[in-house]
């Protein structure tokens, strides 16, 4: 259950950004970085560098269709604009 629980917390601070893997395992008490690595794949069938690669894409992915909303945005806006000056 506890390894679990820190388990969780390191996806977390994998998330986060603001440590490496070798603080994490401090942080988190693992006697290595080699056991919190075996036991985060054993946890959830990928290593702590994979998980963070996934993160990572995720987050381009999420910020690149972020910019997408918004320029559609912008752009139908315009459209509103040209509507109203051409009807009014």
């Amino acid at each position: 259950y506890i390894r679990r629980i820190k388990l969780q917390e390191s996806k977390q601070l994998i998330r986060e950004g603001q440590m490496n893997f070798t603080e994490i395992s401090e942080f988190l008490q693992y006697s290595t970085v080699h056991h919190f690595s075996r036991q985060f794949k054993q946890m959830f069938g990928m290593t702590p560098t994979e998980y963070a690669n996934s993160v990572g894409k995720l987050r381009v992915i999420l910020s690149e269709a972020h910019e997408v909303e918004e320029s559609t945005q912008q752009n139908d806006a315009k459209i509103l604009r040209l509507d109203k000056s051409r009807s009014g």
